[in-house]
């Protein structure tokens, strides 16, 4: 019995080292395919009010998957942006719907209406000055030049 003991520990040592690895072309790192850029266009829009902004994204990509936001930015006597207000307007409400439960999960005061997600957003932008939002506006609208 011990002589079946040491054959088998002998083949467990043998047989593996017997064995061939084979290489070809194909385990050489696969392509990875080109990613079509995604259609789209940004367009700007800037209404100064005296002491309210009104400051509006519209994207559109092409895919039902479209919407408007308007920022509507409020500055103080100093000129610093103390609320903002921002209305994200889908195509369809079951965009919104989704659009809601994820901002939900990310912001404090997230309201629905239809079609129309209302999220505070101050915190994104209190004390900033109206030159300091403009500068948001100018660098959207050169990124939409750049597509």
């Amino acid at each position: 019995m011990k002589w079946f003991k040491y054959l088998l520990m002998a083949a467990m040592f043998i047989v593996p080292s017997m064995t061939m690895v084979s290489c070809s072309e194909k385990d050489d790192e696969p392509e990875i395919p080109e990613i079509p850029e995604i259609p789209g266009n940004v367009e700007v829009g800037w209404v100064d009010k005296g002491n309210t902004v009104e400051f509006t994204i519209s994207h559109s990509y092409g895919y039902g998957y479209d919407y408007m936001v308007t920022y509507v930015c409020k500055f103080d006597e100093s000129g610093l942006c103390y609320n903002v207000i921002a209305n994200y307007q889908f195509e369809s409400k079951d965009i919104a719907d989704a659009y809601y439960a994820q901002a939900a999960q990310t912001y404090d005061d997230v309201k629905q209406n239809g079609k129309v997600v209302i999220i505070d957003e101050t915190n994104s932008f209190i004390g900033m000055t109206k030159d300091e939002l403009y500068q948001v506006y100018v660098s959207l609208q050169s990124y939409n030049s750049m597509n």
